[in-house]
């Protein structure tokens, strides 16, 4: 036995001495060929050319790589004049990632149709139980029943970066198709005006858990049915995060992504334009605890229901997102119509409904509304929120402001629906009937519960049908908030609002911290709205290189000196100081004062972008408020500053 070891090892050690780097046409007429002599760790060079013929990798772990790009190199599997020749390349033997295909166009491949079976798979590339690297490749012009450009099956786990897969064609996944792939990852790749008839324009998933992240993924088109730019069928837990996903169609559900897996998440990405039935940005559909955060969710239309998202997915998470200027006949921002759903922390902005809610529609069952800002949304009823039948609505140190409808401009509430309104600002929306809120029989209304918040006009601003039941609580107030600056689109209270610690301590669901993160109940009581009036630093305008921004300081009035510290490194874990944690190295790379904080409680300082500020780039701030040698001094949050 030991000589048998010892004869293995030397084996493997005159392999990896004997690697060898072929060339074709130099040494090989055609790339099989090659691959056919090759061992273990070689390498194939192909050189620029048009080159006829469909490979397969033969479980050999080498790397095929073209000399200069896939534009000048490229291998056509539908020779001759054949429609169903197969694959382009093929992995079939279990191939790892040590098995790399680089820098190749492929083009007019058909499929592998497995034996037993009449779905053909992979149209440029079929991985069947294999988990190759696809690097830096071409895909177009292939097609296949399940993923025309690269197709997985039998638990493919594939790492294919720094791709571009456009129109190909499928039945399902027209870019890439990886059902019952337990990891795999799919990065950096430009997906686009892929079709399908059925679902996965871009890409398909089922029972997958695939990473999809920092892909375009644009125009993809899903004929017939769901997820126009990714499908994220039952089963797996995909993780969908900082793709940009722009202008893809689907027919029903789901333009930019269709998620019914349980417990998947859908985090910092960039939905724009998208279009579908429901759901135009984000479907998510069946299953348990999906969680969309952090996403910018702009411009999308559906023509039924749910223009940013469609929540269909019990005890989800939506939450930190950026929802603006997206339309539906309902639901404009977002419909939710499941079991538990907590929408936090988001901002609402500029969304239209033809019909019910145009930041929020809510249909049956529980939702809990929380630490939200809900501005200048439009709709027949509800310009902020629009509910009704059963189930319970918790609405809870939410920012209600500028939205118009003709019935109900903050809340509109029908049927059984019986919200329940606490530590929340309505004001400035407007409606024809119930300028704040409008409360309708509908022959079985709810109780509408209001505690603990500032509503404009009082009692005078709310409709109530005949019928209808409303509990006024005994903690209203009716006063100007004091933003900031709501012509910036700056909602955050001044120390002098009537909304600071004018709260419920003990509001159902009070969040623990504000939609920024701050602590919630900094003072006496906790404050009213989405924002808590507490020392940090935060930022309006977007940045831009050479466009200025203003650094906006919170803080109690009068204190000085304020000091503001940038660098473009954070400290993790930061340094314990007696004024707080501090996450600027020292020295700063660059400081100024900002001078005593004034009356408001908030100072601005106008910064203008440097030009040399890359897209992409990261820069801190953080904030020293009072003298170093005061102990009663505090380091502020710090502030990222990411470049657009």
């Amino acid at each position: 036995m030991r000589l048998m070891l010892i004869l293995l090892t030397l084996c493997a050690m005159a392999s990896l001495a004997f690697a060898d780097t072929v060339y074709i046409p130099d040494d090989f007429e055609y790339i099989q060929d090659a691959i056919h002599f090759s061992m273990n760790g070689d390498t194939i060079i192909v050189r620029p050319g048009l080159y006829a013929e469909n490979i397969d990798f033969m479980g050999r772990a080498i790397t095929v790589k073209s000399e200069l790009g896939p534009e000048v190199t490229i291998i056509d599997g539908g020779y001759p004049a054949d429609p169903d020749y197969g694959s382009v390349v093929l992995f079939e033997m279990g191939e790892g990632s040590d098995s790399v295909l680089e820098g190749f166009t492929l083009t007019n491949g058909s499929g592998t149709v497995k034996p037993g079976s009449a779905i053909s798979v992979g149209g440029g590339i079929c991985c069947i139980a294999s988990s190759p690297a696809i690097v830096g490749n071409i895909i177009t012009g292939n097609r296949a029943d399940d993923g025309a450009g690269i197709g997985g099956q039998s638990d493919a786990q594939p790492v294919i970066t720094g791709n571009t897969i456009y129109e190909n064609l499928a039945q399902q996944g027209g870019g890439i198709n990886l059902s019952g792939s337990l990891a795999g990852v799919v990065s950096s790749n430009s997906i686009r005006d892929n079709e399908v008839f059925n679902r996965g324009g871009g890409i398909y998933l089922e029972h997958s858990s695939v990473s999809i992240s920092g892909n375009l993924i644009e125009r993809n088109h899903a004929v017939e049915n769901e997820g126009g730019g990714i499908y994220a069928g039952a089963g797996g837990h995909p993780l969908i995060g900082n793709n940009t996903i722009l202008d893809n169609v689907a027919a029903m559900e789901g333009g930019g992504i269709y998620a019914a897996s349980s417990y998947s998440t859908i985090e910092n990405n960039t939905l724009e334009g998208n279009q579908a039935t429901r759901g135009a940005g984000i479907y998510a559909s069946s299953g348990n605890g999906s969680q969309v955060l952090q996403n910018r969710i702009c411009r999308n239309t559906a023509t039924t229901s749910g223009g940013g998202i469609h929540c269909n997915s019990r005890y989800s998470l939506i939450s930190h997102n950026f929802i603006n200027s997206n339309s539906a006949f309902q639901g404009g921002g977002i419909e939710c119509e499941a079991d538990e759903i907590t929408v936090i922390s988001n901002i609402i902005s500029d969304n239209t409904a033809t019909s019910f809610g145009g930041g929020i529609w809510r249909l049956d069952d529980d939702l809990s509304i929380l630490n939200n800002l809900i501005v200048r949304n439009t709709a027949e009823y509800g310009g902020g929120i629009a509910c009704r039948s059963a189930g319970t609505v918790t609405v809870v140190n939410n920012t209600i402001v500028a939205n118009s409808a003709t019935y109900g401009g903050g809340i509109n509430s029908e049927l059984s629906c019986g919200p329940e309104v606490m530590n929340t600002i309505l004001w400035g929306n407007q409606a024809q009937e119930g300028k704040e809120i409008r409360i309708a029989d509908n022959y079985k209304a709810g109780t509408f519960k209001i505690n603990y918040s500032d509503v404009e006009g009082g009692m005078n601003s709310v409709f109530l049908e005949s019928g209808a039941s409303l509990i006024w609580g005994a903690f209203m107030i009716d006063a100007p908030p004091s933003f900031a600056d709501p012509g910036s689109d700056d909602y955050h209270l001044t120390i002098t609002s009537p909304c600071v610690n004018a709260g419920d301590d003990f509001a159902s669901y009070i969040p623990a911290d504000d939609f920024e993160g701050d602590l919630r109940i900094v003072g006496d009581d906790v404050d009213m709205g989405f924002d808590e009036f507490s020392h940090h630093l935060y930022h309006v305008g977007p940045v831009t290189p050479g466009e200025t921004i203003e650094i906006k300081v919170v803080g109690l009035p009068s204190t000085k000196p304020v000091t503001l510290a940038v660098s473009d490194t954070l400290l993790d874990p930061p340094t314990s100081t007696q004024w707080g944690d501090l996450y600027i190295p020292l020295p700063p790379g660059y400081h100024w004062n900002g001078g005593p904080i004034p009356r408001s409680g908030i100072q601005s300082n106008a910064v203008t972008i440097p030009l040399w500020w890359s897209a992409g780039e990261k820069r801190y701030i953080q904030a020293l408020l009072g003298p170093m040698a005061d102990p009663d001094s505090v380091l502020t949050n710090p502030l990222v500053l990411e470049v657009e």
